[in-house]
This record gives C-alpha cells, structure tokens and sequence, in this order.
C-alpha cells in the first residue's frame, strides 16, 4: 500500500524541514520501475512468441505487393495516451515542491545577502553594506535570501546539508532562499558545482550558522 500510495498522492511541500524533493524523486524512482517491468516483459513476450519457427506467415511481404494491414489503432490509442498521461503526472508532482522553493519569502525579519561569483571565490554583501570573502554569516532561525549574480563565467550555488542549489549565469539575476532554523549552529560547505574553469574544486565557501 505504501508503493501505491507513494505512486498516486501528490507531494505537498509544508516546509524545508521535510525533504523537498526526496519524495517526487521517489515517485519517479517507482513510475520508471513500473514501465521498465512493462517495456521489458512485452519484449520477451514478443521474443518467445514471434520466434522464427522456419513457416513463412501468410500475409508475409512480398516484393511487388503492398504489405497488410498489421497495425492496431487500440495499441497506437494505448502507447500514445498512456505515456501523455504518465509524463503529465510526473510534471504534475514536480511543480509542488518547484513552486514552493520559487516562492522567496519577504516577511520584516528575512535577510538579503548579496552573492557574487567569480573565478574563484565568493562574494557576501550584507544589508548593512559589510561584505566577506568565502565566508557566509547568517543569524540562526532566520529565512535568508540569496541574490546572486556572477562577473564572469556560470557558476553554480549549493549547500549541501539543505538541498539548495542554483545556477548563476552570467548577466543573469537568480535567487534562492533557505531557513536557518533548520541548521545547527556550526559551519557548513558551500560548493560551486558548475564546471567554471581550472580552479572549479577550489572554489569552496563556507556557510557560517550563529548562536542565537
């Protein structure tokens, strides 16, 4: 019943305390399953069924001769409907969680830091105009919002005990946000997880949870 449930019930995001993704993951995970079980039984049917048994079929092709009519408008309905209908769900189940990390809070008490990449390393400009390199400080239980851009190549933003991630063209304004709350206080790595020249693994930041 869980597989089932798993499968049919769209997920609704109710905060970055549950797993954002981790669930439509899981739903794709079971739908790919599901048709590879499909996809592969009807070949080894077709296989063992269709072997060459050395008879040459009635209505076999002939050179000169318009071939018959084998189609079946039901499998061409079947094979046509089904797939629209699957991929349709899935975009369904994705836009939830999609639409939740899109939808970038503006309550009195976020923070907006300012996030520029450039080969090779980060720079955070704070509300109060401070800025640090490689190094993101942020109070703790508190939403934080990220405006990047990037001054030379893409590059790409991602913390990885939060699932946050975003790429940042260049000339191209981006933003993502994430809860504090959700994070110990301590420091966490920040990556640049897109190809962005020689010195790509090195470009490394750190983010800084604060006591309350």
């Amino acid at each position: 019943m869980s597989v089932l449930k798993d499968s049919l019930i769209p997920y609704i995001p109710q905060g970055w305390q549950t797993d954002l993704f981790e669930p439509v993951v899981t739903q794709f995970l079971i739908w790919s399953a599901i048709v590879g079980v499909l996809v592969l039984g009807w070949m080894f049917y077709a296989f063992f069924r269709y072997t060459d048994d050395g008879e040459i079929p009635e209505d076999a092709p002939q050179a000169g001769v318009f071939p018959a009519e084998r189609g079946s408008n039901r499998v061409e309905l079947i094979w046509t409907v089904g797939p629209l209908i699957l991929v349709t769900w899935l975009t369904y189940i994705s836009l939830a969680p999609l639409d939740y990390y899109w939808d970038i809070p503006d309550d009195d008490d976020t923070i907006v830091v300012q996030v520029t990449a450039q080969q090779w390393f980060w720079t955070f400009t704070y509300e109060d105009g401070t800025s640090t390199i490689n190094e993101l400080y942020v109070p703790a239980n508190t939403e934080v919002v990220l405006e990047f851009k990037a001054l030379d190549v893409i590059h790409s933003f991602y913390i990885i005990e939060l699932g946050v991630k975003e790429d940042i063209p260049p000339n191209v304004d981006t933003e993502a946000w994430f809860d504090s709350g959700l994070l110990e206080p301590g420091n966490y790595l920040i990556q640049c997880t897109e190809y962005c020249g020689e010195d790509h693994s090195n470009m490394l930041a750190t983010l800084i949870v604060a006591e309350e």
